[in-house]
């Protein structure tokens, strides 16, 4: 009995040495197995905790704030490119910067949704920010106005326009009088500097053609020219409601459309360059007025502008100037700014190509 006793005893001291030795092996294993493990990950232990950090929301709403600071911030009046205008196809996961081509500048040097700016000589793009867009053109529609009512009544002398009580019916009073008769060229050069409705709406009811086909001239011309993302809905630009502009087209059509007006109306056009004018009608009243654009006297060499505003389209400006350095005309356009900041976009576009 004693002698199995002691047996007994034997195997329990053999079996506690051997659970103790395998539990000291299983340690080592696993430490090895750890060991070699944390070796053999090629992130390290910074960019595993970097990709649990990555993952909390705060990270997100950064990510989220990225994103938005790539879009400028409309204004109330100012227009939004929607974002179903850019094909899925294009989207990336991950917010990138601004693609900037070798003609652009940084994007955020204005506020408004697209700008142009050209050499007329050399055909330089000296800036460019969605200047393919097209956009709400507002008051910018005159210019084609005056380029097809010269064209209409070209080879004769200038005709008599009466401004009609229909004309004084649109927005704005820009001064004109109803049954008051004016020269063509004399109302086009007030028309473009007061950016006048009334003379719009006259001129393109008062040539011996109807409205409708007024503006059908105004839209073959603006296809002869090669403007093929520019459309007009009527002669003034001025909202047809709360969804429809006057008319659309972009920051380079606008650009070829002014160069192309002072190159064949000269006289006409460079009217815009002063800060006011007077003109008298042909009915003997006397008009002075005062340009739209407060630019005129702070850009050295302009030859010629025309302002835009309305709800839809924002602020609108375009300008041409001679380079103090090339001598050459520059052309500017920008669109979908502010009533105000269409005007230190400009000058933010010309103090950037003259650097």
């Amino acid at each position: 009995m004693q002698k199995l006793k002691k047996r007994q005893n034997l195997n329990m001291r053999n079996k506690h040495s051997h659970d103790k030795y395998l539990n000291r092996y299983t340690y080592i294993v696993t430490g090895l197995v750890t060991l070699i493990i944390f070796i053999a990950l090629p992130e390290g232990p910074s960019k595993i905790t970097a990709n649990i950090v990555s993952s909390v929301p705060e990270a997100q709403g950064q990510e989220q704030t990225q994103i938005q600071a790539l879009e400028p911030t409309p204004s109330r009046a100012s227009p939004v490119i929607k974002k179903a205008d850019v094909p899925l196809s294009h989207v990336s996961a991950t917010p990138q910067p601004p693609q900037i081509q070798a003609s652009s500048t940084p994007q955020s040097l204005i506020t408004a949704q697209a700008a142009y700016a050209v050499d007329l000589q050399t055909g330089e793009v000296l800036y460019e920010k969605n200047a393919h867009t097209a956009l709400p053109l507002a008051s910018l529609t005159k210019i084609m106005m005056a380029l097809t009512a010269l064209e209409l009544t070209s080879g004769s002398s200038s005709p008599t326009v009466t401004i009609s009580k229909a004309s004084l019916d649109q927005s704005g009073d820009s001064g004109l009088l109803v049954d008051e008769q004016w020269n063509l060229t004399d109302l086009l050069k007030y028309t473009l500097v007061v950016s006048s409705n009334d003379g719009a709406y006259a001129i393109g009811s008062g040539l011996g053609i109807s409205r409708g086909e007024f503006i059908k001239k105004m839209n073959e011309r603006a296809h002869s020219l090669g403007l093929q993302n520019t459309k007009f809905m009527n002669e003034s630009g001025l909202d047809v409601d709360g969804d429809l502009a006057g008319a659309y087209g972009t920051a380079q059509d606008v650009t070829k459309l002014l160069g192309a007006a002072l190159e064949l109306h000269t006289d006409i056009f460079t009217a815009t360059r002063y800060p006011s004018i007077t003109v008298t009608s042909k009915t003997g009243i006397l008009h002075k007025a005062s340009n739209t654009d407060v630019l005129v006297q702070k850009i050295p060499g302009i030859i010629a502008g025309k302002t835009g505003y309305t709800l839809l389209a924002g602020g609108n400006l375009a300008i041409l100037y001679t380079d103090s350095q090339s001598h050459h005309t520059i052309a500017v356009a920008v669109l979908g700014s502010t009533y105000d900041g269409r005007f230190a976009d400009m000058q933010a576009v010309i103090q950037h190509i003259a650097k």
